[in-house]
């Protein structure tokens, strides 16, 4: 959007220096030099950018679905084992499951098996 703006911008400049053939050299000659360069630097740009996009997005798109579909296969595969929720750090985890709540709640016969990794 930015790059568009800008040239249009060049183009408004260059249509401005067109018309004012009465003006100094500079006030003529500095829009429309400004102008072709904002034409010229933006456009390029925008056709760099949509073929450079082009090009790098399918393999980039590839590699996003076999990510998605690695972690729907690693959650389906908790969940058959009977891993009920993954959490992404040993902070959420305790702050869901605070033990001194749990064993508070607890009758004094009970018996707590907690088993847990955590990567980070």
């Amino acid at each position: 959007m930015t790059l568009l703006l800008f040239d249009l911008t060049g183009v408004i400049l260059i249509l401005a220096s067109v018309v004012l053939p009465d003006a100094r050299r500079l006030l003529r000659d500095f829009p429309r030099e400004l102008g072709i360069v904002l034409v010229t630097v933006c456009s390029v740009s925008m056709i760099d950018e949509v073929f450079v996009a082009a090009r790098h997005f399918a393999p980039f798109s590839e590699l996003m679905r076999q990510q998605i579909a690695g972690g729907e296969a690693n959650a389906a595969i908790c969940e058959r084992l009977g891993i009920a929720r993954i959490y992404p750090s040993r902070k959420d985890f305790q702050t869901a499951y605070q033990l001194l709540k749990v064993a508070q709640s607890a009758s004094p016969d009970w018996r707590f098996h907690m088993v847990g990794k955590s990567l980070f």
